[in-house]
């Protein structure tokens, strides 16, 4: 049995507003039973990109704090 492993990947606030635009784009104008899907894989996404993005910020703090 394969162990899955966590895949980081980096994107600029800019390019998750692109992609929240393109994904509330189509949900808009689709319409397929599929959508559900969609919809809740991008919530996943999101809450993934916010705890991340928070995370790093504690990062850059902590680091200034102890320099």
């Amino acid at each position: 049995m394969n162990k899955r492993k966590a895949v980081v990947i980096s994107i600029t606030e800019d390019e998750f507003n692109y992609i929240h635009f393109a994904v509330n784009e189509y949900l808009e104008f689709s319409g397929g039973s599929h959508c559900n899907l969609v919809e809740t894989s991008f919530d996943s996404f999101q809450k993934k990109y916010w705890r991340a993005v928070i995370a790093q910020k504690c990062r850059e703090v902590s680091k200034s704090l102890k320099e």
